[in-house]
């Protein structure tokens, strides 16, 4: 827990050291010294706006901690992650997702939110969805898993059809930009970089 959060859930300590006493005892006092009737009831008033100010404090903290991936992403990436935790994407594929949007917005905002655009487009063809879930998997095959290559073709038979479609499928302007967000995502295996080879080897004509 952080020092300033932790300063928030204590009580003031009175200027003896102990503890401030609770409600309820200042309650006893003013039975037994009346003439404090005015100071009491100031102090009491005032213990019990720190409560409710805690409280409400309390209650925000637990709404940020509720927030989960809104706290460091756009709304529209956020609900992209939803969508992806809805289809059942592991963890793992999520967290890298999430890296790598955080790390497009904060260098091109623009580019970021046209690649969204495409992806969150392309979640709503089956195919790619049934893909997206392979591909998921996939990282924990082996680089020899007989597996690869159709999921391979699939891919990029998927692609041609889309480039036939839509034309030209969007991808990162900045050169240097597509390096850096390849470069850092954090997580590879030997079957997602054979994947990538499968995928770049030349297919026959016809």
């Amino acid at each position: 827990m952080e020092r300033g959060t932790e300063c928030h859930t204590r009580r003031r300590p009175s200027s003896s050291g102990r503890p401030p006493p609770s409600s309820a005892s200042r309650v006893k006092e003013l039975l037994v010294s009346p003439g404090r009737l005015a100071e009491a009831i100031s102090e009491i008033d005032r213990d019990l706006r720190e409560q409710a100010e805690e409280i409400v404090r309390t209650r925000e903290r637990i709404a940020r901690l509720g927030a989960g991936d809104r706290l460091y992403v756009s709304a529209e990436v956020a609900d992209y992650l939803d969508r992806l935790r809805e289809l059942g994407v592991s963890r793992r594929t999520i967290q890298m997702e999430r890296d790598i949007w955080i790390l497009l917005h904060s260098l091109s905002p623009d580019e970021a939110a046209i690649w969204l655009a495409d992806k969150c487009d392309a979640m709503n063809d089956p195919e790619f969805r049934a893909l997206y879930l392979e591909h998921d998997a996939a990282f924990d095959w082996s680089a020899d898993d007989p597996r690869l290559p159709a999921l391979a073709d699939r891919t990029r038979r998927w692609l041609t059809e889309r480039h036939n479609a839509q034309g030209e499928p969007w991808a990162l302007r900045d050169p240097v930009l597509a390096r850096l967000a390849a470069s850092s995502v954090d997580g590879s295996s030997p079957a997602w970089e054979r994947l990538i080879e499968l995928a770049a080897e030349p297919q026959p004509e016809g």
